[in-house]
């Protein structure tokens, strides 16, 4: 089965602006040649196509981006406010209930996420971002007047859920804006957005740190609400419907307006509007045919892509970089840094630097591919893992 990308092995019959063009599927031995629209955008990958980036496409993708910078937020704040917790009279969180606080996020953003694809596919993906971003902000709003450790739970609840509901939502909804050519950059928008966000979250301990631990938690909370406001109006005022799902619900002429603002003057987005639905079919038969079959019962194939896939996701999470980011401020008090303005500033410049690097990242994703950049990471990791070994087993 092969949906997506068949631009590694396929032949134009005709130039970007016509309605279809040859793709072989299968190995050299039983090679089958098939006619396709291009409404995956098979030709974006052509050497002498020139799609660029439109402002529309932009400025669509940016806005479904900042709808991360929630996650990286609440990643921030949490990292600045978890000592003012801990400080704070009204209530005074144990080290236990800390830990369950910061970690419970994750938890609940797993259900979000669940629910995500159910409930974007039924009412569409902007419907999706909004029911997101109300979730956040009664969430945030909730905790931002706790007076109990149990209400500060109770609204981190529904923050975890609009973050995972929101999360699953963004790389979606920027693929189906974007052509194909330049997608994954585009998508690593993300990405970018929520470091912005944890630098963001990282900056409310040096805004409100001179106030007291009582005010200053809640104020740094209370922020939270501003992105997923304005997330709001973003999708009633800014953000089209996706394509795609336009097409799925049968509203062609809705989605061939949204993709002439995706695509050069004078695109034939009939074509891609033809091939999105031919994909859409492809996917349904496939689902109906194969079912969960695919997962339960693999191909040799298909077990070596779940293995990778999901490797990779858990993997991510074993190395612990969430506990680590959440505990920033008592690694750094740990090594002499009691200052709070000195903490927080050296937050900054560590989120500066994480943020940098996801600009290079991003940049190169589309030109240098993914595994070598996964390679570059892994080397990166296990650089300064090994140092720090070294140098604990030096002390002792």
């Amino acid at each position: 089965m092969n949906l997506n990308h068949h631009n590694d092995h396929s032949n134009s019959l005709s130039g970007p602006y016509q309605n279809s063009h040859l793709v072989i599927e299968g190995g050299s031995n039983n090679a089958t040649a098939v006619l396709s629209h291009e409404g995956n955008h098979h030709n974006d990958f052509e050497s002498n196509v020139d799609i660029p980036v439109s402002r529309s496409t932009k400025i669509f993708a940016m806005c479904a981006a900042l709808n991360s910078c929630n996650l990286g937020f609440d990643i921030g704040v949490n990292t600045s406010a978890g000592q003012l917790l801990q400080d704070a009279d009204s209530l005074a969180l144990s080290t236990a209930q800390l830990e369950i606080f910061n970690g419970s996020l994750n938890l609940f953003a797993a259900f979000g996420a669940l629910t995500a694809s159910a409930i974007s596919d039924r009412f569409g993906r902007r419907r999706g971002f909004i029911v997101a971003a109300i979730g956040f902000i009664f969430g945030v709003l909730i905790m931002t007047f706790a007076q109990s450790y149990a209400f500060l739970m109770f609204g981190r609840v529904f923050v975890g859920l609009g973050v995972g509901f929101g999360l699953a939502i963004d790389p979606i909804y920027i693929a189906e804006i974007s052509p194909a050519k330049h997608r994954g950059r585009l998508v690593t928008w993300s990405e970018i957005a929520l470091n912005v966000g944890i630098l963001i979250g990282f900056s409310s301990g040096l805004i409100f740190n001179n106030i007291q631990p009582d005010s200053a938690w809640r104020l740094m909370f209370g922020m939270g609400t501003i992105m997923p406001m304005t997330m709001i109006a973003l999708v009633v005022w800014v953000m089209p419907e996706s394509p795609r799902w336009l097409v799925k619900e049968g509203r062609e002429v809705e989605a061939e307006q949204i993709l002439s603002l995706v695509y050069p003057e004078g695109y034939n987005t009939s074509a891609v509007v033809n091939e999105i639905k031919d994909a859409i079919t492809r996917e349904e038969a496939a689902e109906q045919s194969i079912g969960w079959g695919v997962i339960l019962s693999p191909s040799p194939a298909y077990k070596r892509m779940l293995f990778v896939g999901l490797g990779a996701a858990i993997a991510q999470q074993l190395v612990g970089i969430d506990a680590v980011q959440y505990f920033m401020m008592y690694i750094i008090e740990r090594t002499g840094i009691e200052s709070r303005t000195t903490q927080s500033l050296i937050l900054i410049l560590l989120g500066l630097l994480k943020l940098a690097v996801i600009f290079i990242a991003g940049n190169l994703f589309d030109s240098r591919g993914r595994r070598p950049l996964i390679c570059m990471s892994l080397i990166g990791k296990h650089v300064p893992q090994i140092c720090v070994v070294l140098l604990v087993l030096i002390q002792f």
